[in-house]
């Protein structure tokens, strides 16, 4: 019975939150948005996926960033899958740039009732080529994040919130940035899921937090699967 209580504790903290923070998103004056197409293939336990994003921002009036993803996944046992990546970015920061980054991932998955927590780690490292006379500059980064999911009973519908950290190696390792989502994904079929995602982004050398809203699309184009398999991966932002 106390575990009972627990867990009907946190599930109302946690549509607290998930309800919550979209009137903090709509009080604000600016906002950006993310959003995105992945393209899945899946070999048995290995997975394949090419995902665009688009990221606007000023009221999502403006493109500020265009990212192309490819990913190679592998499922393992016991809750843990890695991920091997590189993506291809182009933004503008002090002149339009092109950034090449390389990044691989372990994350580790348990379930508890209805409720799923991830651990994830990711190490990236990027380069970035200016198309002006500003020299090249490349970064490595650390990136941890936790996910918490609510699978809501009688419907293919999953709910999360999610915290990430950033460190950067300057002349010393910095935490520089954060990132708190939360969201809802739909799973239309096995093929077919789409995500609606808001929260904000907070720099640690800036006063301002940048408020985001964001929708993923995400198409498996294996043919259809006989067996009748639950897909419980949370969405990356």
């Amino acid at each position: 019975m106390k575990i009972i209580s627990i867990m009907m504790k946190i599930k109302k903290f946690f549509f607290t939150i998930i309800i919550f923070i979209p009137n903090i998103i709509i009080a604000q004056q600016d906002f950006a948005s993310w959003n995105s197409v992945t393209f899945n293939y899946k070999i048995k336990k290995t997975t394949f996926s090419v995902s665009n994003e688009f990221r606007l921002n000023n009221n999502s009036s403006e493109l500020d960033k265009y990212l192309c993803d490819f990913i190679i996944e592998q499922n393992l046992k016991y809750g843990f899958k890695i991920e091997g990546a590189m993506r291809y970015s182009r933004f503008y920061d002090l002149g339009f740039q092109n950034e090449y980054l390389y990044y691989g991932v372990i994350q580790y998955s348990y379930r508890i009732q209805r409720f799923i927590t991830e651990l994830q780690t990711k190490l990236q490292y990027g380069v970035s080529k200016y198309d002006n006379l500003n020299p090249d500059y490349s970064e490595w980064q650390w990136r941890n994040k936790i996910t918490l999911n609510y699978l809501i009973p009688g419907y293919p519908i999953k709910a999360y919130l999610s915290y990430e950290t950033f460190i950067r190696n300057k002349t010393i390792l910095e935490f520089y940035k954060y990132r708190f989502f939360s969201g809802i994904r739909y799973s239309f079929n096995k093929q077919n899921n789409a995500s609606v995602f808001y929260g904000w982004q907070d720099f640690t050398n800036k006063i301002n937090k940048t408020f985001i809203v964001g929708i993923k699309y995400s198409l498996n184009i294996n043919k259809k699967s006989k067996k009748n398999k639950k897909d419980y991966n949370s969405d990356d932002e």
